[in-house]
């Protein structure tokens, strides 16, 4: 195994870092499972793995558990972080060191050596974490007293934003997409953080499971070696301390380690092949930003590699998004695309472009833009779930007139219907209830100035609210098979969310 310096840490990490969300678990009570993924962990350690990157809600909620059985023998042979994701916590000082205590407490050790801001998507998202009172504050009491050793952050925010955050300078280190679809675009990133010594882990080693669905596209009829090359190229780039992967298997564990230990005995042609060739031979965009000048102001890079997506099969996320119809799923993935990239939505009205031809006479592979653009335009006006038509569900479920809601489950949405109907709420003085499975959340919060009690699913028999609404837009058909048993009491369920639509608000909820 090969270690490099983790940013001004001073601490060397193992060239693969073990990702615990991924991990063959269905549930806590099956303890033939949960063995097997500790013992797998283990294996991973000792053939020299010496980073774990882990969340309370990996691999369904199990992760923890599993860590915490590992950390009682190996705790002097690695290091291990924990995450505060924002808009799931209060937001404050307090509510940011409240929850580190509780990963201590539940992981049974004193301290670690990093914590997170997990999954910040954008420059404002940080400022809000930097507010006097807010996140970082308690990131920073909790380092004073002795809880954590480095501040870190796992962006999914713009390669323009992640790098204005990195040259303030607030944490060491930083987790970043980062794989052979969009090493062209990330690279700036890459080249601040050797300016700037920050410390880089590197997440999506393998664009979600695109790359070794689509080996064709590498000229790589093996997929085993197809991944292993993958995480090669990744770790070539010595800005990269760690390439995390989520390992299933003991198999796959010997391919990646394998992978790491050979990297010098890679030829860099090939390397450089990757390259030079990938999107040139497959119509991508490889975002070099030739065609920018637009007259009517369309961020044609953001689109054009945002359009990538649509040049996969897209049909391995059926089941991750609990969605079958193939162009539905296509739409997720280039909403998904189009929001990393920093395009803000809505995008409202026809498309501007004036068939004026300077994006195209300018590409330097030949690009339909146009094409791709009117394409792009046509799907956000069909699908996409805009913030005026998300509202709006909301105004139909408060025109009921209801004096009591319970929200399921505790997610990002919910945060936004507080953020945007705050007034609303306030002035009708609703009773409102957020149900949410972790214990360790039961009680009183206030979200945006309103009121509320997080509970579990189990007291709706006992508060009997007038309406459960579901703003869970992946897990609406799960969420909803908990509590349909309540109808029979008189409760109405509603949905935000359809089945086709797209929600720009977060995929995940």
């Amino acid at each position: 195994m090969e270690y490099r310096e983790f940013g001004k840490t001073g601490l060397w990490l193992s060239g693969l870092g073990f990702g615990m969300n991924r991990l063959p678990v269905g549930s806590l009570s099956d303890r033939k499972e949960m063995q097997n993924a500790i013992d797998l962990v283990e294996y991973a350690i000792k053939q020299g793995v010496n980073y774990i990157d882990v969340a309370r809600n990996y691999s369904n909620g199990a992760a923890f558990e599993i860590l915490r059985k590992v950390m009682e023998r190996h705790a002097q042979d690695v290091h291990i972080c924990i995450k505060v994701m924002p808009y799931h916590t209060d937001n404050t000082k307090e509510g940011a060191l409240q929850s580190i205590k509780a990963q201590l407490r539940d992981l049974n050790l004193n301290n670690v050596d990093f914590c997170f801001a997990q999954a910040v998507k954008s420059y404002e998202e940080y400022r809000q974490l930097r507010r006097p009172g807010g996140i970082y504050d308690g990131f920073l009491e909790a380092q004073d007293q002795g809880l954590i050793r480095h501040l870190c952050l796992s962006s999914h925010a713009t390669v323009e934003d992640t790098i204005r955050i990195m040259e303030e300078g607030a944490f060491e280190g930083m987790t970043i997409s980062y794989h052979l679809l969009n090493a062209m675009q990330m690279q700036p990133i890459l080249d601040r953080a050797a300016e700037t010594n920050t410390g880089i882990l590197t997440m999506n080693s393998l664009a979600g499971g695109l790359i070794p669905e689509n080996p064709q596209l590498f000229q790589e009829e093996n997929r085993m070696q197809l991944c292993q090359l993958a995480l090669q190229y990744i770790y070539s780039h010595k800005e990269i301390s760690c390439v995390l992967s989520g390992m299933q298997s003991v198999v796959e564990v010997d391919c990646n380690v394998n992978a790491i230990a050979q990297q010098n005995s890679v030829l860099q042609n090939r390397m450089s092949g990757i390259e030079s060739q990938l999107f040139q031979k497959n119509d991508f965009c490889m975002a070099c930003d030739y065609c920018k000048g637009c007259p009517k102001g369309i961020p044609i890079k953001s689109f054009l590699f945002s359009y990538n997506a649509l040049l996969f099969d897209n049909r391995m996320y059926a089941g991750q998004y609990r969605r079958e119809d193939e162009n539905l799923l296509d739409d997720i993935r280039l909403t998904q695309e189009m929001m990393r990239n920093g395009i803000v939505f809505p995008i409202e009205g026809a498309n501007p472009c004036i068939g004026c031809q300077s994006c195209e006479r300018k590409c330097t592979q030949s690009l339909p833009i146009m094409a791709r653009i009117q394409t792009i335009y046509q799907k956000i006006n069909q699908r996409i779930l805009e913030s005026k038509r998300w509202e709006e569900r909301m105004q139909e479920i408060f025109a009921e007139r209801y004096q009591s809601i319970a929200f399921y489950p505790n997610c990002a949405t919910v945060k936004k219907v507080m953020e945007r109907s705050a007034s609303l709420l306030r002035r009708r003085q609703y009773d409102i209830w957020i149900i949410d499975q972790n214990k360790n959340l039961w009680g009183n919060m206030v979200c945006h100035g309103i009121q509320a009690t997080v509970v579990g699913v189990d007291a709706v028999e006992k508060l009997k609210p007038q309406c459960i609404v579901i703003a869970h837009y992946i897990l609406g058909d799960l969420l909803y098979s908990n509590v349909k048993r309540y109808r029979q009491e008189g409760i109405d369920i509603k949905f935000i969310y359809d089945y086709n639509d797209v929600p720009v608000v977060y995929l995940g909820g």
